[in-house]
């Protein structure tokens, strides 16, 4: 009687669905249910369930093992791509450092090049001034051989009219002698000479003035020449100087580009910011990459400028040459 109301209160796997559905369901969780299931039927025939315990333990133990060791295995490959990232990492930062050395090598020549254009630009005004002083100079000179040039005529003439005075005073002594000669008529014909001479005379002052005024002309263009010469001279190095700067910057951003996988300078700097390098140096790098920004746009206005200036220049030579060509 004792072991029939045993048998009907004991535990069933029945009894225990019904009972506790939550743990029956996180048993089935279980990798190795089926193992544990296979149990069941030994533990209800001897009416011991400890038996389906141990099994379900045992098989959240080896669960458990296999847990740490796939996340031992995970950590591990974290840590590798840790470590390779923080390799990675450096080499980026010393690539980056290599570059920032690099642009501020460009900006010290950037800095070096407007210091020599300014010691330029200061001494362009000296240079004018003595070409205006050498212009100066040149017209004084051909005043001088404008004055020489008279003397000279003048004292040809003078000596033309003294020879034929001496002419005359001997037709006039040969005719005082017996020699029949026509005073009138040589008075006459000395006169004509003489304004002959004069004429003459001023006709080669109007040609020598001419002259020099031509000369004056040709020399101040010339002049002009030269400085233009000069000013296209300096406008091609500005130039270079520019083209050379771009490509400088172009290079600098194809290369921050492979760095960063970014080609907008200010993305790529914030890339940077965010990923390889400390705040407090790339704020440093991108007040650096900006002045060199602002230096190479500043650059850019004055070639601008440069340009019209030269076109200016050249439409002024033209002109100049044409009218040249007119002349002569």
């Amino acid at each position: 009687m004792f072991n029939r109301k045993k048998k009907a209160n004991s535990v069933t796997w029945d009894y225990l669905r019904k009972k506790y559905p939550d743990v029956i369901e996180e048993l089935k969780s279980l990798r190795n249910w089926d193992r544990v299931k296979s149990s069941i039927p030994e533990a209800e025939s001897l009416s011991d369930y400890s038996i389906l315990a141990l099994h379900a333990i045992a098989a959240l133990i080896r669960e458990l093992r296999i847990e740490r060791e796939l996340l031992g295995e995970r950590i591990e490959i974290i840590n590798s791509k840790v470590e390779s990232l923080k390799t990675e990492s450096e080499n980026n930062y010393k690539a980056l450092q290599r570059e920032i050395d690099n642009l501020k090598a460009s900006i010290d020549r950037i800095e070096k090049r407007t210091i020599f254009l300014e010691s330029v630009e200061k001494f362009v005004p000296k240079i004018n001034e003595l070409e205006e002083k050498l212009q100066k100079q040149q017209i004084e000179i051909a005043n001088r051989i404008e004055e020489l040039y008279l003397k000279q005529l003048t004292q040809k003439a003078d000596e033309v009219i003294n020879e034929k005075i001496k002419e005359f005073e001997h037709n006039l002594k040969r005719d005082i002698f017996g020699v029949s000669v026509d005073l009138a008529k040589i008075l006459r014909e000395l006169q004509e000479k003489y304004e002959s001479a004069i004429k003459e005379n001023i006709h080669l002052s109007e040609v020598i003035k001419e002259k020099d005024a031509r000369i004056k002309e040709l020399t101040y263009k010339l002049s002009k020449l030269q400085e233009t010469s000069k000013k296209i001279e300096e406008l091609t190095k500005r130039i270079e100087e520019y083209e050379k700067s771009m490509n400088e910057l172009s290079q600098l951003k194809k290369e921050l580009a492979e760095l960063t996988g970014i080609y907008d300078v200010e993305e790529a700097i914030k890339r940077l910011k965010e990923e390889f390098v400390p705040k407090s140096r790339i704020e440093s790098i991108a007040k650096e990459v900006k002045n060199l920004m602002e230096a190479i746009e500043k650059l850019k206005n004055e070639n601008e400028k440069l340009r019209e200036e030269n076109k200016k220049l050249k439409e002024a030579v033209k002109a100049l040459l044409s009218k040249q060509e007119e002349s002569d």
